[in-house]
């Protein structure tokens, strides 16, 4: 018996730890739309926050990552010792445009349209 296509979703995101938005994202034009709500949203929290760097820099890391330290690194820009409800919006926010970005390391591809790409 073979599983089926929410099987795989599923057993994908367990292992990959990656957020299930994306997992059903049916073509290209849906990833580029999501891309761009996240960035308004990046934009939003810096602006709001009166940060000191840009969405282009976020988006720059996230491109040139070679390891989880990246990660880290755009963590710790937002640590402005908010409230926990708060601090799991952005952390929310900073994991889509980890997974919603593109990377060099994936071919200037993000880790959802390397998905897409896998799945047809």
């Amino acid at each position: 018996m073979t599983p089926n296509i929410q099987q795989s979703k599923k057993k994908l995101k367990k292992k990959t730890n990656i957020s299930s938005n994306y997992l059903l994202a049916q073509d290209k034009e849906e990833i580029i739309k999501k891309r761009a709500e996240i960035e308004n949203q990046l934009n939003e929290i810096i602006d709001s926050m009166n940060l000191n760097f840009s969405c282009d820099e976020i988006k720059n890391i996230i491109y040139n990552e070679k390891d989880q330290r990246a990660l880290h690194e755009i963590i710790s820009k937002f640590d402005q010792n908010q409230d926990i409800d708060e601090l799991n919006r952005i952390l929310q926010i900073i994991n889509d445009a980890w997974n919603y970005f593109p990377h060099k390391c994936l071919n200037d591809l993000s880790p959802a349209e390397k998905i897409l790409e896998n799945s047809n």
